[in-house]
């Protein structure tokens, strides 16, 4: 009689990361096309909680000590699901992405926001998906806001920087309590990894 043995390995963040494509907006970092947990680009993808890695919203790491900035560091859901080439954005790499890009705000027939498409010098583009905020207090309707983390934690306002565009203002940069909220990220990567 013969023995068979067989090993399945799966990688979850190499399996995650092999469907995700970078664009070049001639920027200091490609951009993910697509939302972290997303299968295309108006697909908002996972609402994460900033910090936690198992996104169950057990934030007792930030009862032990202050918040700090988590991009590229363990805390990173992107690095941790996407692997090491992947990471959150920073603040500064997000006002670099309203900064030099063309804008375009994407309405339904009812003008309610769909999303934004981000296209830069080069002609190369982005869509962000509107996927709203989950609120612990109260949930925003998902189609009139798009909210994305960043991975910097904000000293003078104690609170997260994220993107935010919603029907009454253009995306700007805003700041958020980790433990109240939960947002779409869009992964980066550094243009020295390939």
């Amino acid at each position: 009689m013969k023995k068979f043995l067989f090993l399945i390995l799966i990688i979850p963040s190499l399996i995650e990361c092999a469907a995700q494509n970078r664009v070049d907006l001639g920027l200091s970092v490609y951009w993910s096309d697509v939302n972290y947990g997303a299968e295309n680009e108006y697909d908002p993808g996972e609402a994460v909680w900033w910090g936690d890695l198992s996104n169950s919203g057990d934030l007792s790491i930030w009862e032990q000590r202050e918040p700090f900035s988590i991009a590229s560091t363990k805390l990173d859901i992107i690095r941790d699901r996407w692997g090491d080439k992947w990471r959150m954005p920073t603040r500064e790499e997000i006002q670099e992405l309203i900064d030099n890009c063309q804008i375009d705000i994407i309405r339904n027939d009812d003008d309610m926001i769909i999303a934004a498409k981000f296209t830069a010098d080069n002609g190369n583009y982005i869509i962000i998906p509107a996927g709203g905020a989950v609120d612990q207090k109260h949930r925003d309707d998902p189609t009139q806001s798009i909210c994305v983390w960043s991975g910097t934690f904000n000293e003078k306002y104690k609170r997260v920087d994220f993107m935010l565009c919603d029907p009454n203002h253009a995306p700007h940069i805003r700041q958020a309590s980790p433990g109240r909220y939960q947002f779409c990220v869009r992964p980066v990567r550094n243009y020295d990894i390939w």
